[in-house]
């Protein structure tokens, strides 16, 4: 199960991510980005879909 602070770590992740997203104009630094928000959207995913279905 997912904690709320594991949701608040994700959450700062995807805000960083997002910053360096806005400040990079390399190629490779947003296939990184892609890829790293890529897996916490799959991370999220995997933890919560099951609970909000059986909400």
């Amino acid at each position: 199960m997912i904690s709320t602070s594991q949701l608040i770590l994700l959450e700062n992740k995807i805000d960083y991510l997002e910053e360096m997203l806005n400040s990079s104009s390399s190629s490779i630094d947003v296939a990184f980005l892609k890829l790293q928000l890529e897996q916490i959207y799959n991370q999220l995913s995997k933890e919560l879909v099951p609970k909000l279905a059986f909400s």
